[in-house]
């Protein structure tokens, strides 16, 4: 397969598994909703440690030949990064660990949760900017 065929075919299988893991994602909230009562976000801890779970599990199922690499796009960047882009954070923090980069992984941590948290702040104090 050419490198644009490849290129084309692995964008097919994202966009196909991201809309399959939004899809799962929302089901989850509702079905949270319905059973729990509660607006506490259960369905979000529950996609996120669930994703987190399932990203490792299928990049360690590709490494050791169990699934094949073409799983990736449709399963990893597709339905989990779809469905949690938490799995996709904490997998990337422990690729760093597991490269022996303990600094990278470890600014990548601190600077997320808190730059992520200042700009949800951030873009909360903008809107209310801008109603007025």
């Amino acid at each position: 397969m050419s490198g644009r065929a490849a290129l084309a075919l692995d964008m097919v299988l994202v966009f196909l598994g991201g809309g399959l893991g939004s899809v799962f994602r929302w089901a989850v909230a509702r079905l949270s909703l319905i059973v729990t009562g509660t607006e506490f976000p259960w369905a979000t801890l529950a996609v996120n440690l669930f994703g987190c779970l399932a990203v490792g599990f299928v990049v360690g199922a590709i490494d050791s030949g169990l699934l094949p690499a073409r799983a990736r796009p449709l399963l990893v960047a597709g339905f989990i990064g779809g469905m949690t882009t938490f799995s996709t954070y904490a997998y990337g923090i422990f690729e760093f660990g597991r490269r022996g980069h303990f600094a990278a992984a470890l600014a990548q941590f601190g600077l997320e949760n808190v730059a992520g948290i200042g700009l949800v702040i951030a873009g909360y104090r903008l809107a209310a900017i801008m109603r007025g």
